[in-house]
C-alpha cells in the first residue's frame, strides 16, 4: 500500500504544480505555500519576525494562502512539531506512517487529496503533519486550504456559515447553541487593592481566521487598569462549562491567550473614529461546529439603497442593568450616514460625538432594541442567504441603550479590509 500511496500523492503534487521563482537574493527557488517553507516558518517563529517582509518572498497565492519563493534544498527533519490544516498540533512524518492521511491519500476523493496536499510539512513531498483526524467543516468540505491565519474569501464557502444553517443586546433573543460560532468573548485581568488577581469578560469580537479576531480599538487600549489576556471561543452560556439546548450540546470553550493587539494607528478615543483592532491569538484554533470564522465583506453595505436589516450578537446588557449570560441576537435596521446624522444632535442620546463620518455605520434606533455596554467589539452582520458577512464592529451609541430615534454606531469593516489584510501575519 505504501508505494500506491506515494504514487497517488505524487500525482496530487503534480496536479497542484510547483513553479520556479526568483528569490530576493537573486537565486532560483520553488514557489510553494509559506507553511511548507522551513526558512520562512523559522523566521516567522523567531523573536525578530517583525523584521521579515513576507512580501519580498511572495510569488503567488493558493486561494487566500500566500506562496513564497523558498530555497530548493531545505534541511528536512522528521519528527518536528507542526500544525495540521485545522490548527491541531501534530508531528511531521512520512505519509505512509500516518494512518488516516494514508487512507485519504489512497482515496479518489478530491477533497481528501486536497487535505493531504495541504497537510505537507517542510518541502519533502511525502512528509505530512500527522495530527488528529480532520473534523468535517460544513457546509463545504473543501476548506482545508482556507484554514490559515488569512481570512477566507466569501466565495470559498469556508466562512460565515453556522452549523445551524437554517437558522444581548437590548430587546434581543437567545441564539441557538451553534449560531454565530465566530462570536467571541474577551477576558481581562487586573490586580485589586488587596493584591489579588481579578478576572472578567467584557468586550466581544469576531473570529475572522484561525489566528485572528477583529474587535474595537477601545476594547484593547481604553480599558484602564484591565489588561486584555484571553479570547474565549465557542461560548454560549457563561454560567456552564458545557451548554445544552434541547438535545444539542456544545464542547468546552477554547481559551487562547492574546499574543498581540494591533490597534488602528489613527484611532481616536474621543471621536471613536477608526475604532477597530486585530487580536492575534497565541496559537491557531481548530474549527468545529461551535468555532468558525465569519467572512469579511466584499462590498460596502453603506452604499446599498435598499432597506437593509442587519444582525448584532453578544453578551452585553439586556435591559441597561445586567449582562446576559447567554449569547443574544437582535435584528436592526441599517441607516445611511446622512440619515443617521440627521437623527443625532450633540445632546441626543448621550453620544460623545455626533459628527459621523464615512467609515462608520448606524443601525438600530428602535425603542428597546440595541447593542449595549459589554457588546463593544462584537459583530454587526449582514446575512446573504445562509452566508454571514461582518459588516460592522460595535463601537458606541446612546446611553442608556435602546433609545427611540438614536441608532448605535459601528465601525464600517469594509473600509478597513485592506488595513486588516496588511496587518495579518501567517
Amino acid at each position: 500500500m505504501g508505494i500506491r500511496v506515494l504514487c497517488l500523492l505524487a500525482s496530487v503534487l503534480y496536479a497542484y504544480g510547483q513553479e520556479s521563482c526568483l528569490r530576493p537574493d537573486g537565486r532560483t527557488g520553488m514557489c510553494i505555500e509559506y507553511t511548507r517553507c522551513p526558512e520562512i516558518m523559522e523566521k516567522l517563529n523567531s523573536p525578530n519576525r517583525r523584521n521579515l517582509n513576507l512580501r519580498d518572498y511572495t510569488c503567488g497565492f493558493q486561494r487566500q494562502t500566500p506562496k513564497v519563493c523558498c530555497e530548493q534544498t531545505p534541511q528536512i527533519n522528521l519528527g518536528n512539531d507542526c500544525y495540521t490544516p485545522e490548527g491541531n498540533p501534530g508531528k511531521c512524518k512520512n505519509v505512509t506512517t500516518c494512518p488516516h492521511l494514508a487512507v485519504m491519500a489512497n482515496s479518489k476523493d478530491g477533497n481528501s487529496l486536497a487535505y493531504v496536499f495541504n497537510s505537507r510539512c517542510l518541502t519533502n513531498r511525502y512528509d505530512v503533519c500527522c495530527g488528529p483526524p480532520p473534523t468535517p467543516v460544513r457546509p463545504s468540505d473543501d476548506c482545508a486550504s482556507e484554514i490559515t491565519a488569512f481570512p477566507p474569501h466569501p466565495d470559498s464557502q469556508c466562512c460565515g456559515y453556522d452549523a445551524k444553517a437554517d437558522s444581548k443586546i437590548v430587546g434581543g433573543t437567545d441564539t441557538s447553541i451553534d449560531q454565530f460560532p465566530w462570536a467571541v468573548l474577551l477576558e481581562y485581568k487586573k490586580t485589586d487593592d488587596w493584591g489579588r488577581i481579578v478576572k472578567k469578560t467584557h468586550c466581544g469580537g469576531s473570529l475572522i481566521s484561525n489566528r485572528y479576531v477583529l474587535t474595537a480599538a477601545h476594547c484593547v487600549t481604553g480599558t484602564g487598569d484591565w489588561e486584555l489576556i484571553n479570547v474565549h471561543l465557542g461560548e454560549h452560556d457563561t454560567r456552564t462549562e458545557i451548554d445544552c439546548v434541547d438535545m444539542d450540546c456544545n464542547e468546552r470553550i477554547k481559551v487562547i491567550p492574546v499574543e498581540q493587539g494591533i490597534v488602528h494607528p489613527e484611532y481616536s478615543g474621543f471621536t471613536k473614529r477608526n475604532d477597530i483592532a486585530l487580536l492575534r491569538m497565541a496559537r491557531p484554533v481548530a474549527y468545529t461546529d461551535f468555532v468558525r470564522p465569519i467572512c469579511l465583506p466584499n462590498s460596502d453595505v453603506s452604499k446599498s439603497t435598499d432597506n437593509v436589516e442587519v444582525i448584532a450578537a453578544g453578551w452585553g446588557r439586556v435591559n441597561n442593568t445586567h449582562r446576559s449570560p447567554i449569547k443574544q441576537q437582535v435584528k436592526l435596521p441599517l441607516f445611511t450616514g446622512q440619515a443617521c446624522q440627521n437623527r443625532y444632535t450633540s445632546n441626543q442620546g448621550g453620544v460623545q460625538s455626533a459628527n459621523l463620518w464615512s467609515k462608520q455605520l448606524c443601525a438600530g434606533g428602535e425603542a428597546g432594541k440595541d447593542t449595549c455596554k459589554g457588546d463593544s467589539g462584537g459583530p454587526l452582520m449582514l446575512k446573504k442567504g445562509l452566508l454571514h458577512e461582518l459588516v460592522g464592529v460595535v463601537s458606541n451609541g446612546p446611553d442608556p441603550c435602546g433609545i427611540e430615534g438614536a441608532p448605535g454606531i459601528y465601525t464600517n469593516v469594509f473600509r478597513y479590509t485592506k488595513w486588516i489584510r496588511r496587518n495579518i501575519q501567517p
